[in-house]
């Protein structure tokens, strides 16, 4: 289906979700962070969609890493996602896609859905 890289900093988090991915038939990609993650893509990885958390220790956030993923490659897809509900509809209204956790696996997949076909939140 779909090339995945998931920036996830909860390894066990990380771990779920990578697996209902992969149960839906996506490719996963994993980075603990921001910084991890661009270095991934700098490095040639070219995913289908970028899903994200919000909040991550080391200096890039999700938020911030979308936009810098939106400098290198403004079509590739970002999905964030946060625990905060306030957050979520800050991020809807400011023109993201937001996977507000926690969320069920359908849900997750609807919004991979929606990223990769390009439709806004």
């Amino acid at each position: 289906m779909a090339s995945v890289l998931l920036v996830e900093d909860d390894f066990e988090v990380a771990d779920i979700i990578a697996e209902v991915l992969t149960d839906f038939g996506h490719s996963v990609h994993r980075a603990a962070d921001g910084g991890a993650a661009l270095a991934i893509i700098d490095a040639g990885l070219c995913p289908d969609v970028v899903v994200t958390d919000v909040t991550m220790p080391g200096g890039l956030g999700g938020l911030a890493l979308a936009d810098a993923l939106h400098t290198r490659s403004p079509a590739l897809p970002v999905v964030l996602a946060t625990g905060h509900s306030e957050r979520a509809a800050e991020l809807r209204a400011a023109g993201f896609l937001v996977l507000r956790k926690p969320f069920h696996a359908a849900e997750m997949e609807a919004v991979l859905r929606r990223a990769l076909q390009g439709m806004a939140p």
